[in-house]
Parts: C-alpha cells; sequence; structure tokens
C-alpha cells in the first residue's frame, strides 16, 4: 500500500481516477450549490477519495454515480458545517473515542452500555456519528477504521437498530472505511438480535463483523494499543473533549430544560450535572 494514504493503492486505477475525476469537474461547474468546497477540493486533489468508489463498485458509471451521490449527501446533511465544539463534550463517553495503533491504523473504541436511546436526541446522536465518521475518514485514508465495542453488560436497552440502520447507509458514502468491527463479550441475550441485525446489513459490511471475547483482542491488537477499559495498558483520554461544553451549556442545540433533564436522568449513572 502506498506510504501516502491519500493517494492511489493501485496504480492501475489511476485512468480511471483521471474520468471520474474529469466529469465530477464538469457536474460541480453545472450544480455547484449541490457540493460543499472541502469535497471538492479532495476529490480534485486526493486520489484515495475517488478511488475508493472504483474499487468497491467496479462499474466506472456505477462509481461516478455513488461519489456524485456520496458529495451531494455530505452538503445536503451539513457534515462540514459542524465542528466537534457544536456537540456536548457527554457525546464523547457515550459514544467512545478513537486511537492509533502501532501501524498508524484508526480504532474506534466504543462501550455498549453508555449507548440509550433518546427519541429527542437522535438525530444530534447520528449528527455526532456522522461528523466521527468523516473526522476519522480523514485521518485514516486508505487505511481504513476499525471498531471495536465492549458489549459486556448492555442489553436491549442499549439496541437502536434504527440507529444501526441509518449508520449501514452512511457507510455507503464513504466506501471502504470500515475494515474491522470486533463486537466484543457480546451477552447471549443480545445474539439473536445481532445476528437479525446483521442478515440486513450489506454483504461487504456483515463480512467484517466479528464476535470475539476480551482475551481474543490479543489476537489483534498488542496490549499497548489497547485501551484499559478492554483489558489493555493503554490509558486513554476522549478526543479533544476538553475543547467541548456540557449538553446543559449547549443553548445553540435549541433543547428544553425538560429535555435536557431527561437527558441526565436516563444517563444519570454516567453524568450528574447538578453537583
Amino acid at each position: 500500500m502506498s506510504a501516502d494514504i491519500h493517494g492511489l493503492t493501485d496504480i492501475s486505477n489511476q485512468t480511471k481516477v483521471a474520468e471520474i475525476r474529469q466529469k465530477f469537474a464538469i457536474e460541480v461547474q453545472t450544480n455547484p450549490h449541490l457540493y460543499h468546497d472541502i469535497d471538492i477540493e479532495r476529490v480534485r486533489c486526493e486520489d484515495w477519495q475517488v478511488e475508493r468508489f472504483v474499487i468497491d463498485y467496479q462499474s466506472l458509471d456505477k462509481a461516478y454515480d455513488m461519489l456524485v451521490k456520496a458529495m451531494r449527501w455530505k452538503k445536503s446533511y451539513g457534515v462540514h458545517d459542524r465542528s466537534h465544539t457544536y456537540f456536548p463534550k457527554e457525546f464523547q463517553i457515550i459514544f467512545g473515542s478513537y486511537t492509533r495503533d502501532s501501524e498508524g491504523r484508526v480504532i474506534r473504541w466504543a462501550v455498549g452500555k453508555n449507548y440509550r436511546k433518546i427519541a429527542d436526541f437522535s438525530q444530534i446522536f447520528q449528527q455526532f456519528l456522522c461528523h466521527c465518521v468523516e473526522t476519522e475518514d480523514r485521518l485514516s485514508g486508505n487505511r481504513g477504521i476499525t471498531g471495536v465495542n465492549l458489549m459486556s453488560g448492555a442489553g436491549m436497552s442499549n439496541m437502536d437498530m434504527a440507529n444501526g440502520m441509518f449508520m449501514i447507509e452512511v457507510m455507503s458514502y464513504y466506501p471502504l472505511v470500515l475494515r474491522l468491527s470486533l463486537g466484543v463479550d457480546l451477552p447471549w441475550i443480545l445474539s439473536g438480535l445481532i445476528k437479525f441485525f446483521l442478515s440486513l446489513c450489506p454483504k461487504n459490511i456483515r463480512n467484517k463483523v466479528k464476535i470475539i471475547s476480551m482475551n481474543e483482542l490479543g489476537e489483534y491488537y498488542d496490549a499497548e494499543d489497547i485501551p484499559t477499559t478492554f483489558g489493555g495498558n493503554l490509558e486513554i483520554s476522549h478526543t479533544y473533549i476538553d475543547e467541548m461544553s456540557a449538553l446543559y451549556e449547549c443553548k445553540h442545540l435549541g433543547f428544553s430544560d425538560k429535555q435536557i433533564d431527561n437527558f441526565y436522568e436516563v444517563y444519570k449513572d454516567l453524568f450528574d450535572y447538578k453537583n
């Protein structure tokens, strides 16, 4: 693989990348309002941003169509309009944080029992997850991301099928971003639900999911790359959390006092904002 994580991984794709890039430039001239300047520049300058669609979709026409769809989605969804400071710091605890392993690959570590579904917060939860995917995708380039989810202690209240299916759709806008997903210490009570969820996933996603025990994590990473919460030696700090505000301070989000009180009630074992 190229040392340039945003460059070509296969020189034979060079002509295809150039052709798609040329077509996209014409499309942007025709419909500039549908695309964000950041994405326009990345398609123009980063080979991997185009090649990933070539590899995943094979057909040149399909690759181009999916790239256009992805770039339009990023603009319409406002992916680039929300930085980490837009979101409450509590989300870093709920959804986990990322590290890099000894080879520089991005790994997102999450604890399944920390997530609870709250209808009023579904949209902003999804916005935050998209922000994380975009941020980590830029960091990882053609190396991709591994997700590690500790499931011990989790139950049905920690599962959200709608959110899961939303994120599967988002993955289609970031071809090859997910290289591996490890579910660690999955409780038997959730095995049927996970099996059903995986049956709804595209094969290219389903094949990347592995259910393992905590003891097996050592087969994937050195102890120095594994956080202490997952049985390793790495002391992990949540990314950018010191620059973020608590939910009750994020007035720009427009949540009522009742909604904020309900959030902290649901997550009272993790946060106590009144003290």
